[in-house]
């Protein structure tokens, strides 16, 4: 058997062939491979092969857990230190000394991308994708998690919920050891009086009755180039179509209560509300409450401090557009590290020495 292979993660394709023996015939698969300098290999090796196996293992959980979950079919996967695991028998994958994911290719349908520019208003449409979404999103929901953490694989193939959810540390690391963190002292500045104030703001906008859970699996990566449709749009914060640091709450209020109606009405199809607080409850508080900005924040590392700015602040603690403008980031920033002058300094010189290799 033939199996044509072309990357899905890597600026372009390199089809190759792996033959195995057995009846011909060709099917088209996506090989994928973490990039090293996306994943921080060179600071912390086994970073590549961390992502795949935690990959692997959420594919494999779904096919498990949510079978009605449309997600592609998971062939195989396989870590830079050894551990080769496939149903594809006989493939020469070993041969590779990096981790790779090797995925079903989705060959029904289309990339919502495609159509979304043309269609968006379309009312039924919308509805087909906001009813589907919310079925997914509830069919994630249903098998409660102990707590925040990720799944991987152990050395002997057991599945596991692992690893210790991220705090805002991974936000101060970035500004400190990214050569391209930073674009001017001013924007050092903005940026890192940002870090500090959310130390204490995003405490606050979190409820304490959801500390302890429950907690569920959800899609961090739900945007519109990883959903496919069909003619009629069957396959959240997206569905106006804008970027995180786009999103203005009262124009796109009417939006999410749309979305959280379809959410409404598939709980009670799916009778998800007997035991527990419906999560379109849960939604619709964090919306109030600023949650909602917060997640779309720390997801985003890039336009962090534009959500804290431009949304956390003004919508929920009635900051004024004035006040922002003449706030003295200087004064606020050096909370957030001791001799910070120094630190800034250093990234300029960061940034210099990027743009001198053509990095950015």
């Amino acid at each position: 058997m033939s199996w044509l292979i072309t990357s899905a993660q890597t600026p372009q394709k390199f089809p190759f062939l792996l033959r195995t023996t057995g009846t011909p015939s060709s099917r088209v698969c996506f090989l994928r491979f973490p990039l090293s300098s996306c994943v921080g290999d060179a600071a912390s090796p086994g970073n590549s092969n961390e992502k795949v196996n935690c990959e692997a293992a959420t594919y494999a959980w779904l096919q498990e857990n949510c079978p009605l979950v449309p997600i592609p079919k998971l062939y195989g996967f396989g870590l830079s230190t050894d551990p080769r695991v496939s149903a594809v028998a006989r493939t020469r994958l070993a041969d590779l000394d990096i981790g790779y994911v090797l995925i079903q290719t989705i060959t029904s349908g289309e990339m919502l991308p495609e159509s979304w520019d043309e269609k968006r208003d379309d009312v039924r449409l919308q509805q087909n994708l906001q009813r589907d979404l919310a079925s997914i999103i509830l069919s994630l929901a249903s098998i409660r998690q102990p707590r925040i953490g990720s799944f991987r694989l152990d050395g002997k193939g057991y599945r596991h919920l692992d690893n210790r959810p991220l705090n805002l540390e991974a936000f101060d690391d970035r500004r400190l050891h990214q050569p391209n963190a930073v674009e001017s002292r001013d924007d050092a500045w903005y940026q890192m009086s940002s870090l500090a104030a959310a130390e204490i703001v995003f405490p606050q906008l979190f409820q304490k009755k959801l500390v302890n859970g429950p907690f569920a699996l959800c899609l961090t990566h739900l945007h519109r180039s990883n959903i496919f449709v069909d003619d009629n749009w069957n396959p959240p914060y997206w569905l106006s179509g804008k970027l995180v640091d786009e999103i203005e709450p009262a124009e796109d209020a009417p939006v999410h209560a749309k979305f959280l109606q379809r959410l409404r009405d598939e709980e009670q199809i799916q009778n998800h509300t007997r035991n527990a607080e419906p999560l379109s409850s849960t939604m619709q508080e964090a919306w109030i409450y600023g949650s909602f900005w917060v997640t779309l924040a720390v997801m985003d590392p890039v336009g962090f401090t534009s959500v804290f700015y431009d949304r956390i602040l003004p919508e929920h603690f009635s900051f004024s557009p004035e006040e922002l403008t003449k706030a003295d980031y200087h004064f606020f920033a050096r909370f957030w590290r001791r001799d910070i002058s120094s630190i800034i300094d250093k990234k300029q010189h960061d940034r210099s020495e990027y743009s001198e290799e053509g990095l950015c």
